[in-house]
């Protein structure tokens, strides 16, 4: 039998919101039917916390403190038609007790494909929509670091792969911003780039492994191969805003070809010359 699978889609994907308790904040999801079945769509809400997987959230089905409750869609299930678009009002209403940190929902859209002729299969589909909602208040951002590393401690060519372990240890998501700084031991040599490009996300006590390219497009053409690029260099991790605990600081050699190339014609011509005096 054909097999035909309906494609929703959902945007904003992810949605920050900081709000103070008692307050209400509104936003609008798009949710659009990609598909060419007619299908009809119905929204829940459920929690979600950091999961054991990196990056992979768990969702709670039970409902502790009523947080679910907070978060009002509108409407909850309606039709669209093949490649039809549907906005949907969001409401989020903080009870004026709630103690500041982090709070996750997300709003599951879920498909049902009207029925097609007998000669065609249809699938259910469930597209999240993630809330990371912050309530505002004295909450202190920490984190944990961990394994900072370069994937080479020797190497000639770029790019070179830093990658480093956060563990958030503090009550609201952080979203680490900074640099990571390269200098060298012996000159004033010095670069930076950004330590988080993609943006990456961490929920309260979970971690995340954060990796970052230095392809060395900063330099100019010839300086991967540069001989006063040959030495011993630190990097080491600034982060923007955030309590931070842990190592920081890793070493690692570049070896320059042609500086390796130039010792080694050194070496062979003082060898002939003190052959020649002997």
């Amino acid at each position: 039998f054909p097999y035909q699978t309906q494609a929703l889609s959902v945007s904003p994907s992810i949605n920050e919101v900081t709000i103070e308790a008692g307050k209400t904040a509104f936003s609008e999801l798009i949710i659009e039917n990609n598909s060419e079945i007619t299908t009809s769509i119905s929204l829940d809400v459920k929690a979600f916390k950091g999961g054991e997987r990196p990056g992979v959230p768990d969702f709670i089905d039970s409902d502790e403190g009523g947080v679910t409750k907070w978060l009002l869609a509108s409407p909850r299930s309606f039709v669209l038609g093949a490649h039809e678009k549907q906005k949907v009002s969001v409401s989020i209403a903080v009870p004026k007790k709630t103690n500041s940190g982090g709070y996750y929902l997300a709003v599951f859209a879920t498909g049902e494909p009207k029925q097609q002729n007998n000669d065609t299969i249809t699938a259910r589909q469930s597209v999240a929509v993630l809330y990371l909602i912050t309530v505002s208040g004295n909450t202190i951002r920490e984190a944990t670091i961990s394994k900072f590393k370069v994937k080479n401690k020797f190497f000639s060519f770029f790019p070179a792969r830093f990658s480093f372990f956060i563990e958030n240890t503090g009550p609201v998501h952080i979203q680490p911003h900074g640099q990571i700084r390269i200098n060298a031991i012996f000159s004033p040599y010095v670069r930076t780039f950004e330590l988080n490009p993609e943006n990456v996300r961490v929920l309260p006590h979970s971690s995340r492994e954060i990796t970052t390219l230095w392809t060395g497009e900063d330099l100019i053409w010839w300086s991967s191969l540069n001989p006063f690029r040959f030495g011993i260099y630190d990097a080491e991790l600034f982060f923007d805003d955030m309590k931070l605990h842990g190592v920081l600081t890793t070493r690692f050699i570049i070896v320059s070809p042609i500086a390796i190339l130039m010792l080694f014609i050194g070496g062979v011509l003082l060898f002939m010359k003190m052959r020649k005096h002997s």
